[in-house]
């Protein structure tokens, strides 16, 4: 099979399966968001956001350096599961013991304790997932199953079990037990091909492995960090209500934004291989052109469509929402062309310059969530959130350029000039239709036709 129509197979069973788990995604947290309030959705998004902390350390970038080593030579798969596996066991129970030790110190309603507690064994789930491996195997659809059936079970017991804002605590326990269930599964799998991973403890290889994962894992911190530290600060600062009102926009951009992750993970064993090869600039070339013409609609579309994609998902109670999308929708465009550039650094080794540009965002978006959500609250956290994107894009340019001279205009000129078209096709027809599915209709139309008509025009040309 050739490189291009592996990368191909790869995106397609990824990009279906996360279009049906953003699917599901979205009826989970409209669903949560109507029968929680906004209060109650704001606690849980607070229990999310404190949880994220957790689960760094149990990945700490071994992932990454698991698929990439494991891409490069199938050979070492047994080698690398069994040390992460052991690794990731041992600090899993660490992990979750700290989380207990905060949890009984933590100055929150009993609610959110629990709801924290219960989502908590996710820690332990997450010691054994193994999306890594198939994706360094580039079996990208048992990582596709995964993902949507741990989706399915949390949807079908939070519908059935879940319903007034007393229940929040199960929504906690529903979700660590359909994801444990699916992540077993995958293990299943991959016993099934190479028999149970062993416990091993070699000091010297975890010292290697921690030391090439330090970099990820700290650009993880950081990135979690400017992703979810506003709502710690609004939960403090403001109050359980406008949380809920800023994760309701932030919910949906980060959907919107997922699939530059699934794109890269797509094709992170190709560009892992051959970044020296003879066929990396085409590799390259379609990596970025791909996140560009996704990202750049997107964003310009979530802006234009914020206030019925908000009444849409989450209800009119949710309309303090539409503003924060708004600004938040510009941030789904960078964060495209962010992976774009930043991520090719961590499957070419490049991990130290990728934890620099991390660090710029992290830096820019800690200082802006300081200073501006004392005063301006859901929209100085929205305002903090584009700006550290902004600069992690130019940090993550600069740095790529020093791999690969890239002109941006070569990228950006075609999404962007059918984009505007788009835009003022989903422009008029607000004016003249009053739902979210007629005008998104239209502008996908008129983008994918006017991005068809200047490709066909740039073949003819050529």
């Amino acid at each position: 099979m050739t490189i291009a129509k592996q990368i191909g197979r790869n995106v397609f069973s990824l990009a279906a399966a996360e279009g049906i788990n953003k699917l599901i995604s979205f009826l989970i947290f409209a669903y949560l968001a109507r029968v929680l309030g906004s209060s109650g959705f704001g606690q849980y998004s607070f229990a999310q956001a404190v949880l994220a902390y957790f689960l760094l350390p149990v990945s700490m970038g071994l992932n990454l350096i698991g698929s990439r080593e494991i891409a490069r030579d199938p050979q070492t798969v047994p080698y690398y599961v069994n040390h992460i596996f052991s690794i990731r066991a041992l600090v899993s129970l660490i992990s979750f013991f700290l989380l207990c030790v905060l949890i009984s110190f933590m100055d929150k309603d009993e609610a959110v304790k629990q709801v924290l507690f219960y989502l908590g064994f996710t820690i332990f789930a997450s010691a054994i997932a193994l999306d890594w491996f198939f994706q360094g195997v580039e079996k990208m659809q048992y990582i596709a199953f995964t993902n949507t059936l741990k989706q399915i079970l949390a949807l079908s017991l939070i519908l059935i079990w879940v319903n007034s804002p007393g229940h929040l605590p199960r929504v906690g326990i529903y979700q660590s037990l359909s994801t444990g269930v699916a992540f077993l599964w995958a293990m299943a799998v991959y016993i099934k091909w190479n028999g149970r991973p062993r416990f091993v403890f070699d000091w010297p290889v975890w010292k290697d492995l921690l030391k090439q994962a330090l970099p990820i894992g700290v650009a993880m911190v950081l990135t979690t960090l400017y992703y979810n530290f506003d709502t710690l600060m609004l939960s403090y600062m403001k109050n359980d209500a406008i949380v809920g009102w800023y994760n309701g926009a932030y919910r949906i951009a980060l959907t919107l934004a997922l699939p530059a992750a699934v794109v890269f993970n797509a094709y992170l064993p190709a560009l892992s291989r051959y970044k020296q090869d003879e066929q990396a600039g085409l590799i390259v070339n379609k990596y970025i052109k791909t996140q560009f013409y996704l990202g750049i609609p997107l964003g310009f579309a979530c802006f234009l469509l914020a206030p019925k994609i908000i009444l849409f998902v989450f209800g009119p109670q949710y309309f303090h929402s539409i503003l924060p999308l708004k600004f938040l929708a510009w941030n789904v465009l960078f964060v495209y062309i962010t992976a774009s550039f930043g991520h090719p650094l961590l499957a070419w080794g490049l991990q130290n310059q990728f934890t620099k540009v991390i660090a710029l965002g992290a830096v820019v978006n800690l200082l802006l969530n300081v200073l501006l959500i004392p005063e301006f609250g859901m929209m100085g956290a929205a305002v903090a959130t584009l700006a550290g994107e902004a600069a992690v894009f130019t940090g993550a340019y600069l740095q790529f350029q020093k791999q690969i001279q890239v002109p941006l205009l070569k990228y950006a000129l075609r999404p962007l000039a059918a984009s505007l078209i788009m835009s003022l096709g989903i422009y008029f027809s607000l004016q003249k239709f009053d739902n979210l599915f007629l005008p998104s209709l239209t502008g996908m139309l008129l983008y994918g036709g006017t991005l068809y008509f200047l490709e066909f025009r740039k073949t003819q040309s050529s």
